[in-house]
């Protein structure tokens, strides 16, 4: 009969699987998505799926390490049991970073066919929309590139170079930090270099959303 610290141990285990899809998920696509209680509820739900996908495996380890009492006379064990655990923490990590994957590739161009296909596939077990706010769905892409015209509150206007720049993501404040400024001239619009392009400025901006009334984004 298995203690209480025998079973609590257990718990943990089972449940690991769901923890490591859900940090990896969140380390690359943001802290989107379910929260609070809904997470605890996906991070069960994950690992209820996976325990049952490799519950032949679980069984038939059980009964040649366990039931046997390999383990208890310390008879060594074959190396590809070492490689199964690894794999249990390596697989459900890597879902994960797939499922990020997913939705950045969601929130871009879809060029390619591989692109096409990791999006159907992770469309089958998320949102199709996970970004929470129109902000997250616009900055999450971090290969986009392009140019932003910001209007304040206060009447005034303000360029910027969305290349190398950042937004706070959900659930935090949001500001934003451009990278470079550019100049506008007096109607608002970019004062253009000899090459065409917005004229850059030396200095970034750091600002908060909440001084802003809207702003013009520009893809290049």
């Amino acid at each position: 009969m298995p203690s209480t610290f025998q079973a609590l141990a257990v718990a943990l285990l089972a449940l690991l699987p769901g923890a490591l899809y859900e940090l990896a998920r969140e380390q690359r696509s943001g802290r989107w998505g379910l929260r609070g209680a809904d997470q605890v509820f996906g991070l069960l739900a994950f690992s209820v799926v996976f325990q049952v996908a490799i519950a032949p495996l679980t069984y038939w380890l059980y009964a040649r390490y366990v039931v046997t009492g390999h383990f208890r006379v310390g008879r060594p064990v074959s190396g590809w049991l070492w490689a199964l655990l690894c794999a249990y923490l390596v697989v459900p990590f890597v879902f994960g970073r797939f499922t990020a994957l997913g939705h950045r590739y969601r929130s871009g161009q879809l060029a390619s066919t591989w692109e096409r296909a990791v999006v159907r596939l992770v469309n089958l077990y998320t949102d199709a929309a996970p970004a929470p706010r129109a902000w997250d769905y616009l900055f999450s892409d971090r290969s986009r590139k392009g140019w932003i015209i910001l209007h304040l509150k206060d009447g005034s206007r303000v360029g910027g170079a969305w290349n190398g720049s950042y937004a706070a993501g959900y659930p935090d404040d949001q500001d934003l930090y451009l990278s470079r400024q550019v100049a506008l001239t007096a109607d608002g619009r970019f004062r253009l270099g000899d090459d065409g392009q917005p004229h850059r400025r030396e200095s970034g901006l750091l600002i908060r959303w909440n001084e802003v009334q809207y702003l013009d984004f520009y893809d290049t």
